[in-house]
């Protein structure tokens, strides 16, 4: 008698038990897949601001671009598949993944005291890489893990519990789309924050089709220096610069990048550089420096800023000072 008590209180607590599971289960689920709604659309609605985050997380500047449309595009597609019961153990497994990539590239930026802007919820919220975005991806890995490991719940059993699902997506994406692009609204009044000391200079093609990274020396900080052909300081600018030009090129790598418009695009004028030749862009991949002309960002070979930017001829002739005085100290 006392036998068979313990197995039916052992048969009702692993059921209990089960439940339980089961339900954590779908209320990890749903709370997941908001969560990664949020985070696709506020990228797919800041794709300036994913971009950079793209750059300053090290993927390399060819594969900008298409990471860029991709991320958002896959954590849309994660977000509604983990909520369908059929497909979402292989969901869970592909979001735990995708936040395990996360955990360790930032757990990289701040091996390397770098903090730039995770861009993690575009649109959303964005705040500087730090021990708290650390954690909160490697807890949403373990969660997603998590439901990979727990007993599904039935969230979609039919047909029409999964049409119900889907239209009830529909319906809170198109409720994240609007919240997303009011705050949009609210903040664009705000001024664009200029690249800070740590981050990458954006992903930019030239004229002649190179990224910019193809112009960075490997054995000497890069000077690059934003201009324009009708800023009548970057004329100054070279004035002062050019007598000084040998000296400063032993120690100092400049890449001149100058701004032209639409009809001189097609055809580039030949304008003397700095002992070098000038490297044509468009106003479109020069508003990514979010700087006036004439700018100057100081990177290393990976094209990491070493330096706060800093605009203007006496705020550039301070800069060059003082790192070629940095250089000859080190040297």
């Amino acid at each position: 008698m006392d036998l068979h008590f313990s197995i039916v209180i052992n048969s009702v607590w692993e059921q209990t038990a089960a439940n339980h599971a089961s339900h954590l289960n779908g209320v990890l689920r749903v709370g997941l897949g908001l969560v990664t709604l949020v985070s696709g659309v506020g990228k797919l609605l800041d794709p300036a601001g994913s971009r950079q985050a793209m750059s300053d997380f090290g993927v390399p500047s060819k594969y900008v671009v298409s990471a860029t449309r991709a991320l958002p595009i896959i954590e849309l597609i994660l977000s509604a598949t983990i909520i369908l019961d059929a497909t979402s153990r292989l969901s869970s497994l592909a979001l735990a993944s995708l936040f395990t990539f996360f955990s360790l590239s930032i757990a990289n930026l701040l091996r390397q005291d770098k903090a730039p802007p995770c861009n993690c919820f575009g649109a959303v919220h964005s705040d500087e890489v730090s021990k708290w975005t650390l954690l909160r991806s490697i807890s949403l890995a373990a969660l997603a893990f998590l439901v990979h490991r727990l007993p599904t719940y039935a969230l979609t059993p039919g047909f029409k519990s999964a049409t119900l699902a889907a239209t009830l997506f529909g319906a809170v994406s198109y409720a994240v789309v609007l919240g997303v692009r009011r705050r949009r609204r609210l903040t664009a009044s705000k001024p664009a924050k200029r690249l800070s000391k740590g981050q990458r200079v954006p992903a930019t093609r030239l004229w002649d089709g190179r990224w910019i990274e193809e112009l960075l020396a490997e054995d000497r900080p890069t000077l690059l220096l934003l201009t324009s052909t009708d800023c009548g300081h970057c004329v100054l600018l070279k004035q002062w610069l050019n007598p000084w030009r040998d000296r400063v090129q032993e120690n100092l790598h400049i890449v001149e990048l100058q701004t032209l418009d639409s009809k001189q695009f097609n055809d580039p004028p030949q304008i003397e550089g700095l002992g070098r030749s000038v490297f044509y862009f468009s106003p479109k991949e020069a508003g990514r420096f979010k700087s006036v002309t004439p700018g100057a960002f100081l990177v290393d070979e990976t094209g990491t800023l070493l330096a706060t930017p800093v605009a203007g001829r006496l705020e550039i002739e301070a800069l060059v000072r003082l790192t070629l005085r940095q250089t000859a100290v080190a040297t």
